[in-house]
């Protein structure tokens, strides 16, 4: 788990100069949002499928 949240964090910490240009410039919101997902998304990981569906997932969140 920590070795996930440090790298979202150097990846936060590399991405601020361009996090702060989009505020600067007056983006979007849509566009500020977008640009931090991509920040902290993370790639496909291989193994073994998901054991929630969609469907289930939003319901537990709900």
């Amino acid at each position: 788990m920590w070795g996930q949240v440090r790298l979202w964090r150097e990846r936060w910490l590399a991405a601020t100069p361009q996090l702060a240009t989009v505020e600067a410039e007056n983006g979007s919101d849509r566009e500020l949002m977008a640009l931090i997902s991509r920040v902290l998304s993370d790639r496909d990981r291989t193994g073994t499928t998901n054991y929630f569906s969609t469907e289930q997932v939003v319901q537990i969140v709900a």
